[in-house]
């Protein structure tokens, strides 16, 4: 088994299927080792001096142009700030998309093994114990939405999510050099796209050592130029190019509306919409994106879910006749209506941090979506939603191609005037 490259400071194998967390200082590196091949290790990190901010998918692929995470890549928090950087990787990627095996997916591949019958052999899954580790420090269930290593999953034509099998081998390791005090929680449950006919969690062993913090030369600090941003123009392999989606006309009348308003250009809107009402989208001028979040109206603890969505229609992209579902796995509204065909779940919202990674250092005053979410979050006290609950969003009207190799080479909005995306609600929201 490969040495670590200082004096170690500490070291504890987590077994298959268990569940592991602690605190991590700035300056020292965390090694995950995949001990049999096959392991998958679902993880959780927060700013340890200020747990609102945690580990943001979105603002990864923002960062890396890369929905994967491998070596050199930085992992962002929702305030785009450097939480941790991959220094080294043997394995070649990992899972930053598809979130954790939660009770009635585990039950529904493996059936269920309680403590009852199996003793400390039970099954757990991997977000049973990830809310463990969050509960016993006082962090709420909303805040768990994990990335996974040792786990590859691939963008095929057209979107469809799959792993890819065995993707690990006995000796794989990845190096998370930390840029922050951070809180890590994590899982060696099963991947939930896992293909395993039978329950075979496999351990992972976590080393700790100093590394220091990173130097002005540091590859992860200048792997990606700060201004380069991402380009503009579709790239020739982008999946626009073949899969179209369909489009789907509404056949409601506007005329019906009990509700018609125009959100003006970069302000927020938050609204309550109940259960078998239709949300209607309208991009008047073409080339906007929209970004949203719902929420449960009464229960707002549950909330869209990314990476669940994903999960369930096995696709990295939103149109017509996806279901939107919450953090508990449950349905929360159906896309009846499309006239534009893709809509991105993967960017995320700007911040006036992460525009700084993505452009410049002078853009840390340019307007921000995020800023747009807390605002209305604040003047809307009787929803009682904060920073905290502002998770992963989707960006109606907005493509980001995801190539076969997990690369995302474009972020365009739709050119579409008049483009339309219609909501059906399965239970009460607010957006």
């Amino acid at each position: 088994m490969a040495q670590t490259p200082g004096p170690l400071l500490w070291e504890e194998t987590v077994p298959g299927g268990c569940h592991w967390s602690g605190v991590v200082r700035r300056g020292v590196a965390l090694r995950l080792t995949d001990l049999e091949g096959g392991a998958n290790c679902s993880m959780l990190i927060f700013n340890h001096e200020e747990r609102t901010e945690r580990y943001n998918m979105p603002d990864h692929p923002q960062g890396a142009a890369h929905r994967g995470a491998r070596q050199g890549h930085v992992l962002y928090t929702d305030m785009g700030r450097a939480l941790c950087s991959i220094v080294e990787d043997t394995v070649g990627g990992h899972d930053t998309v598809c979130g954790v095996m939660d009770d009635a997916t585990l039950a529904a591949r493996f059936g269920e093994r309680r403590y009852q019958q199996a003793r400390n052999d039970m099954y757990r899954s991997g977000k049973e114990g990830l809310l463990k580790e969050l509960g016993r420090v006082g962090l709420a269930s909303a805040t768990c939405t994990a990335a996974s290593t040792g786990s590859a999953g691939g963008g095929g034509r057209g979107g469809q999510s799959a792993l890819r099998p065995r993707h690990s081998r006995a000796g794989g390791l990845v190096d998370l050099r930390f840029d922050m005090h951070a809180f890590v929680a994590l899982s060696t449950c099963m991947h939930p796209l896992d293909p395993q006919a039978s329950w075979s969690p496999k351990p992972v062993k976590v080393s700790a050592w100093r590394c220091g913090p990173a130097g002005p030369d540091d590859y992860c600090r200048n792997l990606r130029p700060r201004a380069s941003g991402l380009s503009s123009t579709p790239s020739a392999t982008s999946p626009n190019s073949h899969d179209e989606p369909q489009l789907v006309e509404s056949r409601l009348d506007p005329k019906d509306a009990v509700l018609d308003e125009i959100c003006p250009a970069g302000e927020p809107w938050m609204r309550a919409i109940r259960k078998g009402q239709v949300l209607r989208i309208l991009d008047l001028e073409g080339n906007q994106a929209v970004d949203t979040l719902f929420y449960s109206l009464h229960d707002p603890e549950e909330r869209y879910s990314a990476v669940d969505t994903i999960q369930r229609q096995g696709n990295l992209y939103l149109g017509a006749g996806t279901q939107l579902i919450s953090t508990e796995g449950n349905p929360m509204l159906t896309i009846v209506a499309d006239t534009c065909g893709r809509h991105d779940t993967l960017g995320g919202a700007c911040a006036q941090e992460s525009n700084t990674v993505r452009y410049a250092l002078d853009k840390r005053y340019m307007h921000a979506c995020r800023d747009n979410f807390v605002s209305a979050c604040t003047h809307h006290h009787e929803y009682g939603l904060g920073k905290r609950d502002i998770t992963h969003n989707i960006n109606f009207f907005m493509n980001v191609p995801v190539t076969p190799r997990a690369s995302s080479p474009s972020r365009t909005a739709s050119p579409r005037r008049a483009s339309t995306s219609s909501c059906a609600p399965r239970w009460t929201w607010c957006a």
